[in-house]
């Protein structure tokens, strides 16, 4: 689990937001697709990270992304 909407979980089995996940470009990558600036361990957001424009490029997804039906006429 790396976030839960803004709750903050300090447990001995459990650490939400996950402690070192704006250290992990694969764990970076999905997460911006889902939220432009989400919020990281200490309170910051991902916009204070100044991300280079190479940060992310070894990400490659696994599948291709997920497509919505289209609308029932």
């Amino acid at each position: 689990m790396l976030t839960y909407g803004d709750l903050d979980v300090d447990e001995p089995d459990l650490t939400v937001p996950h402690p070192r996940m704006h250290e992990r470009a694969f764990v970076l990558a999905p997460l911006l697709e889902l939220d432009a600036d989400p919020r990281l361990p200490g309170g910051r957001h991902a916009t204070a990270l100044r991300l280079g424009p190479s940060a992310l490029s070894g990400v490659r997804p696994f599948a291709p992304p997920l497509r919505a039906p289209a609308a029932a006429r």
